[in-house]
């Protein structure tokens, strides 16, 4: 099975060298997280709800928030929910709560920072987004426990932008530039550190899960972190992975064993087909996985061949939505069958008994 050379030769071409590097900074949305949350808000939920509340059309709600936001594109006011709020006289926590559930965390990002922390390397979030707007995300996420330390650009009194924020930034957590490594989706913030001499410059080209790469010519991209993954050498991770035992890291069988009986009897297929149980699996491939009375479709995201705890063994995949839809109606389906039906496989209490030879003697007199 072919894995991941060393480190170092497995990151020449986006002109990193883990050796050099002490410190990661990283921004959030887009880079952490997915931005689609972001751009749906922006581009759809608040114009739909800001024309509701306020009754206007959508189209004018959509032409007058453009205005505004490009009028302030770059400053602190850009990012803030309570500049927001006013402006357009409307909750934007609330509206930003309302679809919460949108917020996801991008592809291999926790992989990347469990192994920048094995490395002893700083994970350093750095981020524009308003204290509310970071709240929000976190509590969804809980990406705070794989962070060293978290700082909002509303905390210095200067945008990403900005070489002040940077100064306040050295000053605060004594970084190295020099040895400093700064991921982030937007081109102008990363001109602006690099600007203030941060070394290793790496942009994101695929920021919202919806929409194609984004083209970022002045520094090196990646669309995903496994492009740089590993950083250490012994790690797990694999360009491509036996069905068998991603089957058992992924926790859909309890070992290795089960997933081979599984993939043999046909209940294990890819892309439609039975496989032999030694199929390599590359990211992106379609499984259909049945177990007992549950049917799954799901898209391989991770060829981690190690077993992960629950949590992060969902990280591995994707279930589609036409299987979820299946699941869901299935389960409903189940539940109505069974509504109302109590069974008890226990022996009767000895009150249960007098009770049951009472109702006996009573059908008896009555018949």
């Amino acid at each position: 099975m072919k894995k991941y050379k060393e480190n170092i030769t497995s990151l020449n071409n986006k002109n990193l060298n883990w050796t050099d590097i002490d410190t990661v900074l990283l921004d959030m949305d887009g880079t952490l997280l997915d931005l689609y949350f972001d751009n749906f808000f922006w581009l759809n939920h608040l114009p739909k709800r800001y024309s509701e509340i306020h009754s206007i059309s959508i189209s004018n709600a959509n032409k007058y928030i453009k205005q505004l936001t490009n009028q302030v594109k770059g400053t602190l006011n850009w990012y803030s929910t309570e500049y927001w709020s006013e402006k357009l006289n409307i909750n934007i926590y609330q509206l930003k709560k309302e679809i919460s559930s949108l917020i996801k965390v991008r592809p291999f990002v926790l992989e990347f920072l469990q192994e920048l922390k094995s490395a002893e390397k700083k994970r350093i979030l750095i981020t524009n987004a308003h204290p509310e707007s970071l709240e929000l995300k976190i509590k969804n996420t809980g990406i705070n426990k794989e962070l060293d330390a978290i700082f909002t650009s509303h905390e210095f009194k200067y945008p990403k932008e900005s070489q002040e924020f940077w100064s306040i930034l050295a000053e605060r957590i004594k970084f190295d530039p020099k040895r400093t490594l700064f991921i982030d989706d937007s081109p102008a913030i990363l001109m602006a550190a690099e600007h203030f001499g941060i070394r290793y410059i790496l942009g994101v080209n695929k920021p919202d899960s919806k929409k194609g790469a984004i083209k970022i010519n002045i520094f090196n991209s990646i669309s995903h972190f496994n492009e740089i993954l590993p950083i250490t050498q012994g790690s797990f991770y694999e360009e491509k992975i036996r069905l068998d035992k991603w089957l058992w890291a992924a926790r859909f069988f309890k070992s290795r064993s089960l997933s081979k009986v599984a993939i043999i009897s046909g209940k294990v297929q890819v892309d439609g087909k039975r496989v032999k149980v030694s199929k390599e699996l590359v990211l992106g491939t379609k499984l259909l996985i049945k177990q007992g009375i549950d049917e799954r479709t799901v898209i391989v995201k991770n060829l981690c061949g190690a077993r992960l705890s629950a949590t992060k063994a969902m990280t591995m995949y994707a279930e589609t939505e036409e299987s979820l839809n299946n699941r869901a109606k299935n389960n409903a389906a189940r539940k109505a069958l069974n509504a109302g039906i109590y069974v008890n496989n226990k022996r009767p209490t000895k009150k249960q008994r007098r009770q049951i030879h009472r109702f006996c003697e009573i059908n008896k007199s009555e018949g």
